[in-house]
């Protein structure tokens, strides 16, 4: 189904697709890593020693030990889980071959890595069960997302680098205060988020 809109002005948070098509965003120098997200269910005791784990970001400078583990989550069955995602070196990946790599289940072998890895962060931690995912992560030259403007009436909240989940609300806010005319907050160096020189 095609849907048309118009609007007087857009945000692209495209993720991964930003050069799919003609959208504005196509010029902009990012990369893709792929990545297998694994879920992992744990048991009662576990769910509870691991309630209050945070949001983890780890970049140990070790290869193939860069990851991201979410707080533990209580399904809507009951069932507590725990995931983990180990992030890989970007890639100039065409829309097609992005499209193909989310069909699949991930890469097993990743998510075996990715289990070994969880439990020597976790030490202990019993997996009753596990599941998997295909992701991807899209990269910035400077590290940091794109906020910026991509044409008078297009802007962008691109390239999360790995970050998101811990802050694709504050990103999502800022956006959508530039898009409303809202000034830029001043706790934010706005040049970490501008659109790269050239």
């Amino acid at each position: 189904m095609v849907v048309s809109v118009t609007a007087d002005r857009a945000v692209l948070a495209t993720g991964a697709f930003f050069a799919h098509d003609d959208t504005p965003a196509a010029s902009l120098d990012l990369a893709v890593g792929t990545h297998t997200m694994l879920t992992v269910e744990i048991p009662p005791a576990d769910a509870e020693r691991l309630a209050d784990l945070p949001s983890l970001i780890l970049k140990p400078g070790e290869p193939g030990r860069d990851c991201l583990v979410l707080p533990r989550k209580t399904l809507p069955d009951g069932r507590a889980v725990v995931k983990i995602a180990v992030s890989h070196q970007g890639l100039r990946l065409t829309v097609d071959e992005i499209t193909a790599w989310f069909r699949t289940d991930g890469d097993p072998e990743q998510a075996d890595r990715q289990e070994g890895l969880l439990m020597d962060l976790l030490p202990g931690l019993a997996v009753v069960g596990r599941t998997t995912v295909p992701c991807v992560t899209t990269y910035t030259p400077s590290g940091h997302p794109v906020v910026d403007d991509l044409t008078p009436r297009v802007s962008a909240v691109i390239g999360g680098n790995g970050h998101v989940a811990k802050c694709a609300p504050a990103l999502g806010e800022i956006a959508a205060g530039r898009l409303l005319g809202e000034p830029w907050p001043t706790g934010v160096d706005r040049d970490l988020f501008a659109l790269p020189a050239g």
